[in-house]
């Protein structure tokens, strides 16, 4: 049958909060509540918006924030799955440079006490096994990759060879990290690759024409191939409605970019969105369009069909 859900719905939000219209119009803990977690739990046939409260009554709890970097440690056992959370802007003029776990186990959240990358927003996440790994962000553009190891709970770093951006995407399949797009000073390959094992970053041979350069964007991983969607562009500021998808796999066959010729209900275009795989699905949250008006859509592209849908 149609997928239904609850009458209640998260408020528009917008993930990537440059050059928000709303800051200084209201707190960024409006826009992004980490006390009122939203989990969209996909059924046999219902949408179930949920709120979790992630803490006990008077815990210490992150303050709320924007264009943060996060990340889920989830292959490393069920006992030590944690949602991780790095940076983000807490104001208007202040970025934050924390560190936090949030356990999906006890439900507790926890700071980290080392002191690592400097503050930043627009800064970008993956974890590999026990290591956290964070590329980039503004102001600083930093161009090493901070390393997090959550067992020693030390921060170490390895020099990349390329300069730093902000609002890109980090993607990972299996031990290597994809960085695509982003805010940058100089003219940078739009795709690069981080051997987590050796410790490298390089620039992969891609044939034909890459996706027009875009940041903001979203990026996710389905049988080892990856989907560009959304972000706006860099040489005119354009939004973009295309779905992008690259063979990622080692030694694949054809390692270019493609356009996906997608059906149904198509989503708006949008810059600053969520979107994430669950099972054979995209779903594709929030974020704010063309107009600058903030989104509260959920969009579902089936993976296998490439039909777009509205679970609501």
């Amino acid at each position: 049958g149609t997928p239904r859900t609850s009458p209640e719905r998260p408020r528009p939000r917008c993930f990537s909060m440059r050059n928000s219209p709303m800051f200084g119009a209201r707190r960024l803990s409006l826009l992004i509540s980490l006390a009122c977690l939203r989990r969209a739990v996909l059924g046999e046939e219902v949408i179930t918006w949920a709120n979790d409260s992630m803490a006990a009554a008077g815990a210490t709890i992150p303050t709320g924030r924007a264009a943060f970097a996060s990340t889920l440690q989830a292959d490393t056992g069920p006992l030590d799955s944690k949602l991780w959370l790095f940076g983000g802007l807490v104001s208007f003029t202040t970025f934050s440079r924390q560190l936090w776990s949030y356990s999906l186990v006890s439900s507790e959240w926890e700071m980290e006490g080392a002191v690592g990358p400097s503050a930043a927003h627009g800064c970008q996440m993956v974890a590999v096994g026990r290591k956290l790994y964070i590329f980039g962000g503004a102001p600083a553009l930093d161009g090493r990759m901070w390393i997090f190891d959550t067992i020693s709970h030390l921060w170490s770093t390895v020099s990349t060879g390329y300069p730093g951006r902000s609002y890109h995407t980090m993607t990972r399949i299996d031990t290597t990290v994809f960085i695509y797009g982003g805010a940058t000073t100089t003219t940078q390959p739009q795709l690069l690759t981080f051997d987590t094992i050796l410790g490298t970053m390089s620039q992969p041979i891609i044939s034909g024409t890459d996706p027009a350069a875009r940041f903001e964007h979203s990026m996710s991983v389905f049988a080892n191939r990856l989907y560009l969607f959304g972000g706006i562009t860099i040489a005119d500021s354009a939004f973009d409605t295309a779905v992008y998808e690259l063979d990622a796999c080692v030694g694949c066959p054809t390692n270019a970019w493609r356009t996906v010729s997608t059906t149904g209900v198509r989503p708006l275009a949008r810059r600053g969105h969520t979107a994430s795989v669950i099972g054979f699905s995209m779903f594709v949250y929030g974020g704010v369009d063309a107009t600058g008006l903030y989104l509260d859509s959920v969009y579902m592209l089936d993976l296998r069909s490439f039909r777009w849908s509205r679970p609501y």
